[in-house]
Order: C-alpha cells, then structure tokens, then sequence
C-alpha cells in the first residue's frame, strides 16, 4: 500500500518535468539576472554604450562557459542583446542585436552570429537564434520580457 502511494505522488511531481519542451537554451538561459546586470555595468562593457546612459531593464541572461548574451530594454531603443566575453582582465563587450528575426531568418541570424563572434560556442548560437525568431514568446523568461503580456508586472527581487 505505501509502495503504490509513494510511486503516486513520485508519479505526479514528476509530470510537470515531463510535459515541460526541451529548448535550445535549457541549461543556457535564465541565468543570474543580477550577474547579467553586473556586467553590463562594468565600465569595460559599459565604455561601448555610454551614450545610452538610459534607463535599462535586463530581462534575460544567457551564458555558456565564458560567454554571456544579456537581453536589455533601454527606454530609448527597441530591446536588444549585449554580447560579452569575460577573459582574465573582466567582462568584455562584443558587440549588440537589436530587436528580433522573422521565423525563416534563422540561418541567417546564425551565420550573423558565427561572423561576428569567432569562437562563440554553437549551443549558445543555437540558443541565441531560436530566442531571436521566437523562443522569447515560448519559455518562461526570467524576468518579464518586452514581447510577453507580463512586462509591466513587476517581479520581486529582479533588477
């Protein structure tokens, strides 16, 4: 009897795991908000963008071994992607995406990423494309995204 009533109740915390799809970016996103923030605001990254000394909202971090993707809202521009290297001297800015790709621009946007950021691991290029075209409006983002109905719902304790 406790057998089958412990098999029940692993059964059932088990099925939200099940059901959840697998992305690109498991593993990769929804990394640190606090730590995505950090290091757009170090100076060595911050230096690239300073004249957009704005109010900025970050609302997703992706990061793969030394490589960081951090989705930023400015109040100023469309919500774009930071991309940043930390090395042994600190984070270093790479470069930025602005806004987002239509469905059938994913090799496209991959290739974009390849070229512009030699050495960026493909699962994090992976990640990057599939969140572009579309993945922002599927997963459950870190923090309310610009593209989602719960960007103005505030969210205790996120930056």
């Amino acid at each position: 009897m406790y057998t089958r009533l412990l098999l029940a109740v692993l059964a059932a915390m088990a099925l939200p795991l099940l059901a959840r799809a697998e992305t690109p970016c498991d593993g990769i996103w929804q990394q640190s908000l606090s730590e995505g923030r950090a290091l757009i605001e170090d100076e060595r990254v911050r230096a690239a963008f300073r004249q957009w000394e704005d109010e900025k909202r970050v609302y997703e971090h992706m990061a793969l071994g030394p490589w960081h993707i951090v989705w930023v809202a400015w109040s100023i521009s469309e919500p774009g992607a930071i991309f940043i290297r930390r090395d042994a001297d600190g984070p270093r800015f790479l470069g930025g995406w602005g806004g987002v790709a239509l469905p059938d621009e994913g090799d496209e946007v991959k290739q974009w990423a390849k070229s512009e950021f030699p050495g960026i691991p493909e699962p994090l290029v992976n990640c990057f494309v599939w969140y572009a075209l579309d993945g922002r409006l599927k997963g459950a983002p870190t923090w309310p995204n610009p593209f989602n109905d719960d960007w103005d719902r505030p969210v205790e304790g996120k930056p």
